[in-house]
Parts: C-alpha cells; structure tokens; sequence
C-alpha cells in the first residue's frame, strides 16, 4: 500500500513539511488508524474526535471534538535509533513546542517520565509510541501526541494526574499552527547527535 492509496483529505500548508498530513474528523485512534494502514513512506495524520483514543497502558486518551490536538506519526528511522531515544525525542519536540506558546508561563512545560507534558503539575498532554522491530532493530514507530488545546471540562477517571489545556491557560492555539510546529520541530530535532538530546531531555525531564 502506497502513501496516497487511502482516500483521506490532504492537507496542503503553507509550509515545506518532510511528510503529508491528512485529517480526518472521527476515527478509532490515529494511532490505530496509521497502524492498520501502514503507508511506506513518513505519514502524519490527525483527527477532530477519536472514539477509542489510548494513552500509556491501560489509560484512555478523551477528547471532546475539535477539542484537542488529536495527532499521530508513522516514522521511518534513516538511521539506527532506540525507541528509547526515539521517545526521548518525541517528549524534547511537544515540550519545546508547548514552551513557546506559553507567552504568561515561560519554560514551565516539563516532561514527566516517560510521555507526559506538564504545566505547573498538570497534564497538557501525553505522548504514546508504537514500535516495530525486524530482530533488535527499530525499523518503523508510530508516534501518538494528544494535547488538550480548548477543552475546560475532563473526565477525571481518565487521567492518571490533573489535566489542564492552554484554553485555561488564556492561550488560543489553532490546531494545524500547532501540528505542524509539532512535526517541523521532530524533523529538526531528529538530525541532532544523541549527546544533544540526553542533555536536554535531562534538564526538562524528572
């Protein structure tokens, strides 16, 4: 199956992005839905509203419709890379994307062990990476990243520590703006020597 076999809208930016980007308004989870198609090229994907929406382990990820950024990333290693590092990776990029919005709260986003995004405590969003391995080698990762942009109720059974969304924050935020800083920022962050990455994962990790 190529990259452009399945019928879904692609989005067309203003920007130069390294893959194409299709939207969809419900799906199970984009997760889900880029692990049962598996393109052969780097494939982002994100949603309004996801019916089956997962977070680490036995957690639900819930959004209300266009409430959230809904988001996930086929990626295609170029080069040898650990998952760990990959999720390393994953984290430094919603972090560093999320810092730069936060005009009244500068450089408060941290990066809670191993994929939650917090703010003062509480969770903006979490990051959920699905691996593929041919022997001890990562050949492909889908890369899952939820964060609550405009919701102000939650459902609090479904989150392991207190949400917030940039809404509550008195931030409004345009979810393709933030898509596509999210993927624009992973490509740059990816070319970087692991040496770089432990040292800044380190400094905003805990």
């Amino acid at each position: 199956m190529n990259c452009l076999s399945v019928q879904l809208p692609m989005i067309q930016p203003d920007i130069k992005l390294n893959c194409p980007v299709y939207h969809l308004e419900t799906t199970t989870s984009t997760n889900q839905l880029l692990k049962d198609w598996m393109p052969l090229c780097d494939t982002a994907v994100y949603a309004d509203f996801q019916t089956a929406g997962r977070g680490q382990g036995d957690h639900l990820w819930t959004c209300a419709q266009k409430q959230g950024l809904l988001m996930s990333l086929l990626y295609y290693p170029q080069n040898d890379i650990t998952a760990e590092l990959l999720l390393k990776i994953s984290a430094i990029t919603v972090c560093r994307c999320v810092n730069r919005y936060l005009q009244n709260h500068p450089d408060s986003a941290v990066i809670k062990k191993p994929n939650d995004i917090l703010i003062n405590g509480h969770k903006l969003g979490g990051i959920l990476l699905e691996n593929f391995f041919h022997g001890h080698k990562l050949t492909a990762s889908i890369i899952g990243i939820g964060i609550n942009l405009h919701q102000q109720e939650f459902s609090a059974h479904n989150f392991s520590r207190s949400p917030i969304s940039f809404k509550q924050l008195g931030i409004s935020i345009h979810t393709e703006d933030l898509l596509f800083a999210v993927l624009k920022e992973f490509y740059e962050i990816i070319s970087w020597d692991a040496q770089k990455i432990e040292e800044i994962y380190s400094a905003k990790a805990f």
